[in-house]
């Protein structure tokens, strides 16, 4: 019995054979063996006979391989599926980060203060230069409108001249009608029969005269009528075409006196930052000397200047 325990704990120090004895374990572990084909004699002398060493290396079954090259796959996809979204919430992470938010460069000495506001000023002349031509393009359209308009207010020729035709026309109606009554009153004095040819043939020329003067009386009352309205017309389109043209030159020069106010600003604020601490205090001193509260004033004016931004 010693032997015995003596003899598993040293076989148990060697791992080839741990390994060979697992692996036949799990063949005895099969349901059926198959029969050994040597006698038994055989077999005893086989046991007697010492084993040769098996080789250190165990031979690679194909079913291990197999496992080993599957597990493999795995542990690499696994390793693909955690590493990926990593990858896009550092990636949503970054564009949702803020960004930091680019402050402009303020001035930061009254130099600087100075060019700005000489900038500014040089900008405004330049819109007031760009706009000066249209002012007088402009002007010179308003002028050109009311020209019209004072001439439709005059006398209109054509007008004139068909009324004069009119006058006419009508003294000649009177004169055709007043020959026709001393016609057929002298036939009655002859007592010639209104029925008869004679009496028709004495009228005929009187009477076609008159219907060919009243024809033209007609026309021309028709004409001026015609005239009157067309001139009516025109001058209501020459008038809405002032209001609009005017409408145009009262913006323009709206914003020229804006233009004007900005320089007047600008130039005035540069003026007084180039004066200094000491020249400013100076400034102030003499015009409180004089009067005038400078300080108290730019306050009260500031404060209706902001009523009436708020109320427009």
């Amino acid at each position: 019995m010693e032997d015995d325990s003596m003899f598993v704990e040293t076989v148990s120090d060697f791992p080839e054979y741990r390994s060979s004895s697992a692996d036949k374990g799990e063949d005895c572990k099969s349901p059926k063996s198959e029969p050994s084909s040597q006698p038994e004699g055989m077999e005893s002398e086989a046991s007697g006979q010492p084993q040769p060493e098996e080789p250190s290396e165990t031979v690679e079954r194909p079913e291990a391989h197999v496992r080993e090259s599957v597990e493999t796959e795995m542990q690499i996809d696994s390793d693909e599926s955690v590493h990926e979204p990593v990858t896009e919430n550092a990636t949503e992470s970054n564009s949702n980060s803020p960004q930091p938010e680019s402050t402009p460069s303020l001035p930061s000495t009254p130099e600087d203060i100075i060019k700005s506001l000489e900038l500014l000023e040089l900008q405004e002349k330049s819109e007031g230069e760009k706009l000066t031509p249209l002012l007088t393009t402009s002007k010179t359209k308003v002028q050109a409108t009311e020209s019209a308009i004072a001439a439709t207010q005059g006398p209109n020729r054509k007008h004139q001249a068909l009324c004069e035709n009119l006058k006419i026309f009508r003294a000649r109606e009177a004169e055709i009608i007043e020959s026709l009554a001393f016609v057929k009153q002298t036939l009655e004095q002859q007592n010639v029969d209104p029925e008869s040819d004679e009496y028709r043939r004495i009228l005929l020329n009187h009477t076609s005269r008159l219907q060919h003067c009243e024809t033209t009386i007609r026309n021309v009352q028709k004409e001026i009528e015609e005239e009157f309205q067309k001139a009516t017309h025109r001058e209501i389109e020459i008038r809405g075409q002032l209001e609009k043209e005017y409408a145009e030159f009262q913006e323009l020069q709206e914003k020229e006196r804006g233009i004007c106010r900005n320089v007047q600003y600008y130039s005035f604020i540069a003026s007084l930052l180039r004066l200094g601490p000491l020249g400013l205090d100076s400034l102030l001193f003499k015009l409180r000397y004089s009067g005038v509260d400078v300080v108290g004033e730019v306050n009260k004016n500031s404060s209706n200047a902001v009523q009436d931004h708020v109320m427009t």
